[in-house]
């Protein structure tokens, strides 16, 4: 049995990390069901489109003109014999990265090549923040945090009733006592 004050209280960051991490996942799912569906597709069209090809290819004599060529008549062979779905899941799993639809080395390169390119004044103003902003704002937060402490102090050992309440009713001897 839980008393009153047991009560569990629900803090809102882990509940919005949670759902960001559930929708960040389902749009990661989506997406690779769609390269699923469109890799299927496409290897379906081409089997379809390499039909006449490989059935000419059962052929002896079309086989034998081929010569230096008939690699590609094993090659199709080879092909067809696998289960179109497999195929687009291996090509799906073989071009799933962490940074989306391309290799995370791809965006960084791209990135870097900006910034070192057209973006060099951009990367110099953000390495001048990154080495100021401490500087700026560690001060104004110590302050804030002073104040909130402070004031916290007042409230809890020297004026719970509030200043003016302790301006009228404790002077001592024309000196005020807070």
């Amino acid at each position: 049995m839980q008393n009153a004050g047991d009560e569990r209280q629900w803090h809102p960051v882990p509940i919005i990390f949670t759902l960001l991490f559930g929708l960040w996942m389902c749009g990661f799912l989506v997406s690779r069901a769609h390269i699923l569906h469109i890799q299927y597709h496409v290897i379906k069209i081409q089997y379809e489109n390499e039909a006449w090809l490989l059935d000419k290819c059962t052929q002896i004599e079309f086989y034998e003109n081929m010569k230096h060529h008939s690699s590609l008549c094993d090659n199709m062979s080879i092909d067809t014999r696998k289960i179109p779905i497999l195929a687009a899941l291996e090509y799906m799993v073989d071009n799933t990265y962490m940074c989306g639809y391309s290799p995370c080395f791809d965006i960084i390169d791209a990135v870097s090549s900006w910034m070192m390119g057209k973006g060099i004044i951009f990367t110099i103003s953000l390495c001048m923040i990154m080495v100021a902003a401490p500087a700026v704002l560690v001060p104004i937060f110590r302050r804030n945090i002073n104040v909130l402490a402070d004031h916290r102090m007042k409230h809890l050992y020297n004026t719970p009733y509030g200043a003016p309440h302790y301006i009228t009713t404790h002077q001592q001897s024309g000196r005020l006592c807070l």
